[in-house]
């Protein structure tokens, strides 16, 4: 009976020991199951996240082949060339646009070395350039960039340099040179369009520098900008030292509103070329210029004038002369249409002098030179000798008379006009006259000085108020060469000088203008 109970209470226990044993292998799986279930979940995830990074790769490759596309493109349709150069400096590659500037084909410049027969490097200046000067050369020296470097280059299939700017830039792998990267661009075109504008310059220079006329460019402020040679010439001056002037300090004052108005009308868009006559002051004188001016616009403005001025002051000097002489000749004209009159008036007063110095004569020689009136008739004889003299005078003034020049002693000459002038003068006027010592004898019809010391008397009393005084004098004068130089119409040689003086009036300008015209006069009609 014990052996019995035993074993039942033995199968009891392992009875529940199968049964906790079974409990922990459910729980066991139920975990398992658990685990499982997120394993699942997790290789699920898993797989979402490959599929993503698969997509995410292939729209990276996509957008990588768009990438290379585009700078395929970009680089093959670039207007700079190209130019990769290993380490070495052979050409890994280029572009067409290279190849385009270059005349050299992908192919011929693919592989190239530095040196090469295929082309060269020229300088600025034409020489040969050094390798070691090369753009490529000089990246792989000083592993350092260069830009803006101006290289000339000569290939087999061209007969001509093609000029470019260069920028090489190195690219660097584990801080070891390892490409450089070389773009340029093609500026033929624009060293060829330099040159020509050069020599252009130079061909209007050497024209400007050689011509007759001056020429010189101004601000519109007035500074000067350049002048030719024809204009240092003229102030004696050097270009610089002109080009530190203003053109206002060449034209007179009462012409600087002038000079203002005419720039102002230009600024206001009158642009058309002018030709006008200009007085300037050059070297302390005044002198008349023709000026044609052209503005000079740059980039649709109005920068500054060129001026091209002609001295034309010759010319202006000859038109005075002409109008001189014009004048001479209608003076002439009229004065001989004068003489004509006075002739005949003067042919019969002469007539009637004749008639009274012959009565005159005939009663003097009848008369006793104690009685009265002698001395009355021997002035009547001499004022009507005297008339005659006049007379003579017009009729040399009308052609009808020679003048009859002899050599007198001038000093006597003045001497015996002397009473005359007091009576013409007047009281209130005081009359001296200074001799000059030895005086040279001169050669002149004597009643030519006369006329000459009435007429200039007279017209000193009119123009003294009240009292005054008139004073003439002789004395001895001789012109030299550098005074005759100096004052236009005279000529060297010794000269005995009449001078008549006055504390009058004077003359004005106008006066003096006309002072040898016959037929000009501030008298009074009654006078």
């Amino acid at each position: 009976m014990k052996n019995s109970d035993k074993t039942k209470e033995q199968l009891v226990s392992e009875l529940n020991e199968l049964r906790k044993k079974s409990k922990r292998e459910k729980e066991e799986l139920k975990a398992a199951n658990q685990q499982l279930q997120a394993s699942e979940q997790q290789l699920k995830a898993s797989n979402q996240q490959l599929d993503a990074n698969n997509q995410q790769l292939m729209a990276s490759e996509k957008a990588l082949k768009e990438s290379e596309e585009n700078y395929k493109l970009t680089v093959e349709n670039l207007q700079a060339g190209i130019v990769v150069h290993s380490s070495d400096g052979s050409v890994l590659f280029s572009n067409p646009k290279a190849s385009h500037i270059l005349g050299l084909t992908q192919e011929q410049m693919q592989g190239k070395e530095l040196i090469n027969p295929s082309w060269s490097f020229v300088n600025g200046d034409l020489s040969i350039m050094k390798v070691e000067d090369y753009p490529v050369s000089r990246v792989i020296a000083t592993k350092q960039r260069f830009d803006s470097y101006q290289v000339g280059i000569k290939t087999e299939e061209r007969d001509y340099i093609t000029w470019v700017v260069v920028n090489a830039k190195p690219v660097f792998s584990d801080n070891e040179l390892d490409k450089i990267i070389i773009n340029f661009v093609d500026i033929t075109a624009r060293k060829q369009a330099d040159k020509a504008l050069r020599e252009s310059e130079e061909q209007y220079r050497l024209l400007a520098e050689t011509a007759k006329e001056s020429i010189f460019i101004h601000d519109m402020q007035g500074k000067i900008l350049y002048v030719n040679k024809v204009v240092e010439e003229l102030l004696n001056l050097k270009k610089e030292e002109i080009c530190e002037l203003n053109i206002k300090q060449f034209i007179p004052a009462y012409r600087i509103d002038a000079l203002e108005k005419r720039r102002n009308t230009r600024i206001r868009g009158d642009v058309d070329q002018k030709l006008y006559e200009e007085k300037v002051v050059l070297g302390g004188r005044e002198i008349y210029i023709e000026v044609s001016s052209s503005p000079v616009i740059r980039e649709g403005e109005m920068k500054s004038i060129l001026v091209v001025a002609r001295d034309i002051t010759e010319r202006k000097q000859a038109e005075v002369e002409k109008e001189k002489l014009e004048s001479q000749l209608h003076q002439a004209q009229k004065m001989e249409s004068v003489g004509r009159l006075a002739g005949g008036v003067a042919h019969d007063f002469n007539n009637m002098l004749g008639v009274i110095l012959g009565h005159a004569d005939m009663i003097l020689e009848g008369m006793d030179p104690d009685q009265p009136f002698h001395a009355d008739l021997t002035k009547i004889k001499k004022a009507g000798e005297h008339s005659a003299d006049l007379t003579r005078q017009l009729l040399a003034f009308a052609r009808k008379q020679t003048v009859t020049p002899k050599v007198i002693n001038l000093n006597k000459t003045v001497k015996d006009m002397l009473k005359m002038l007091h009576r013409l003068i007047g009281e209130d006027i005081d009359l001296a006259w200074i001799p000059g010592e030895t005086v040279w004898p001169v050669k002149i019809d004597p009643a030519q000085i006369d006329q000459v010391l009435a007429n200039l008397c007279v017209n000193a009393r009119d123009a003294i108020v009240d009292v005054g005084k008139v004073t003439i004098e002789t004395s001895k004068i001789v012109f030299d060469e550098d005074y005759c130089h100096e004052h236009a119409g005279f000529v060297p040689g010794e000269y005995t000088l009449l001078a008549v003086s006055d504390n009058g009036c004077g003359m004005d300008a106008e006066t003096l203008e006309n002072v040898f015209d016959p037929f000009f006069t501030t008298k009074e009609l009654d006078k």
